[in-house]
């Protein structure tokens, strides 16, 4: 009976501890590992969806795509997210693209942007 008195409340207490940002970077970590880029881009966007646009148009250090290569990086699976191309693409909306390279992996994936408001993922194919 003692021993069970105890276990309890230290599972409960270890099952508490881990906080939703684990969690879903854990979801976002599986689906983009495992080639699941729809569950992905979805992730993405409700991030991106989030980001303050009053100053959407602001380009270089802190514009939202450098928030978003940011985001990234500080996900468990992903070693490096560099800008590739920051609205490049010349068309309506302005395309871009944000290069991400995997931890335990040597693919390299490209992450395709459009700059609408919000910016929207809108591909992730694999290099």
């Amino acid at each position: 009976m003692k021993l069970s008195s105890i276990l309890i409340p230290v599972i409960l207490l270890a099952f508490l501890s881990c906080n939703n940002d684990d969690i879903d970077d854990l979801e976002f970590c599986n689906s983009i590992t495992q080639g699941n880029y729809l569950e992905s881009l979805s992730v993405i966007n409700d991030f991106v969806n989030d980001l303050n646009y009053e100053d959407s148009r602001k380009l270089g250090e802190n514009s939202n795509m450098e928030i978003l290569a940011d985001w990234l990086e500080q996900k468990p699976c992903i070693s490096d997210a560099e800008i590739n191309c920051f609205w490049c693409a010349y068309s309506l909306p302005p395309k871009g693209s944000i290069v991400v390279n995997l931890v335990e992996s040597t693919d390299t994936l490209v992450l395709g942007l459009i700059g609408t408001r919000p910016i929207t993922a809108s591909s992730i194919i694999k290099k």
